[in-house]
């Protein structure tokens, strides 16, 4: 589908929509994740008009799709007539009845100071109150420890970049106050471009970014330090890439690769500890792209993301950190390289699959790796089938059974 132009890809989609009858609606996430013009419109009309099976089908495609059009329907939805929920069996209150009428509490985000007056004895409130970051920056800034303040710093600017501003901006002038020295300045880079980079895929703009590099080439006028030529080169790559794509030209994102490789060139000297933030970063953009271009130095980008960061955690010497689980980071880069299955033989994706797996049975969480134990048989089975006449059934079961 991918090297079809957005024309024949809404005609293709089009024509599984039309022989689909009543089950239309399955195709919605697929329209959504074409970003095809009519998307759109087509599924308003099937929440405004289909069953209810339709609507769920429609509700979780507008999710999927960027832009105000999207962000305008799912409001309209949500400010739908307080008749609709309560024939739905919802109960409409002031906020205030909420809190003092309900013995759980269910919020996205984490409570506002204005809700504090609601606590009360007994209350569950199930959210992120995101506390231990805050608390671990507070503490390491007293304690005066840099590598505990990094890691706070990154965990908050992952957290809140282009979700809250203000707490962004808190955390990057905390920076520059407690981080001034000129061995973390590629640091205080880092937490700026992963701003950047956020706001930019929340915005689904260029703007953030073509400002910066703008504003770069303005007051240096060519004469960048290190640390500027690397966010230069790293910033040209994003912007070309989200471009390419914004743009359907997919045959240009190749064109963002020399920028991000050339980052990382000017980054190589630097000690381990000083560069390992925006090295990480580069090589999350570079196994973007080389995953687009289909070429298999994305599993090798991955990879050296995990390495990278096994050798920031062993640069902690300030405390024993024996309750830091960070199975989920590495559960998270070994999906993501199954997920590249194209890419890579079958064998390896069989030895990455069992390195994910093993850490899910020791954290017991195998019931929420279906999506990617999924994409693993689907792969595995394909391969079979093609093979199946000089296999015997025996060697075709399956290696384990997920249930």
């Amino acid at each position: 589908m991918r090297e079809l132009t957005p024309d024949e890809q809404a005609g293709a989609i089009g024509d599984r929509i039309a022989k689909s009858g009543a089950k239309k609606s399955l195709y919605y996430a697929v329209l959504a994740k074409a970003g095809l013009p009519d998307a759109m419109e087509t599924i308003s009309k099937g929440f405004d008009s289909g069953s209810a099976v339709d609507k769920d089908n429609a509700f979780y495609a507008l999710l999927n799709i960027k832009g105000m059009a999207a962000a305008d329907k799912l409001a309209e939805i949500a400010a739908a007539d307080d008749a609709a929920y309560a024939a739905a069996g919802g109960r409409i209150l002031p906020v205030a009845a909420v809190w003092e009428q309900a013995d759980m509490i269910v919020k996205v985000k984490e409570p506002l100071e204005c809700e504090y007056r609601y606590f009360k004895p007994g209350l569950l409130l199930f959210t992120y109150l995101h506390l231990a970051a805050d608390k671990a920056l507070t503490e390491a800034a007293k304690a005066k420890d840099e590598y505990m303040m990094k890691l706070a710093l990154d965990n908050l600017i992952q957290r809140y970049a282009s979700k809250n501003k203000e707490k962004v901006e808190k955390y990057i002038t905390f920076a520059r106050q407690y981080l001034p020295e000129e061995h973390n300045t590629l640091f205080r880079y880092y937490l700026y471009c992963y701003n950047i980079w956020a706001e930019m895929r929340k915005n689904n703009s260029l703007e953030t970014i073509e400002q910066e590099l703008d504003k770069l080439k303005k007051e240096n006028h060519g004469q960048m330090t290190p640390e500027e030529q690397i966010q230069w080169e790293y910033l040209t790559g994003v912007s070309l890439d989200y471009s390419a794509v914004l743009t359907h030209s997919y045959n240009e994102v190749s064109k963002a690769i020399p920028y991000v490789e050339r980052a990382l060139e000017i980054l190589a000297p630097y000690p381990l500890q000083d560069r390992v933030h925006f090295e990480i970063l580069c090589h999350y953009e570079l196994a973007d792209l080389y995953t687009t271009v289909e070429n298999k130095k994305a599993v090798d980008e991955v990879n050296k993301m995990i390495e990278l960061h096994k050798q920031w955690n062993h640069l902690n010497t300030t405390f024993d950190r024996r309750f830091l689980d960070e199975s989920h980071y590495y559960m998270a880069k070994y999906s993501q390289i199954i997920f590249m299955a194209d890419l890579i033989s079958k064998e390896e994706i069989k030895d990455y699959y069992q390195k994910y797996i093993q850490i899910a049975n020791k954290k017991k969480v195998v019931k929420s790796t279906y999506e990617t134990t999924a994409r693993y048989y689907q792969t595995i089975k394909q391969t079979i089938s093609n093979q199946s006449t000089s296999f015997p059934y025996s060697m075709r079961k399956p290696v384990c059974t997920i249930n």
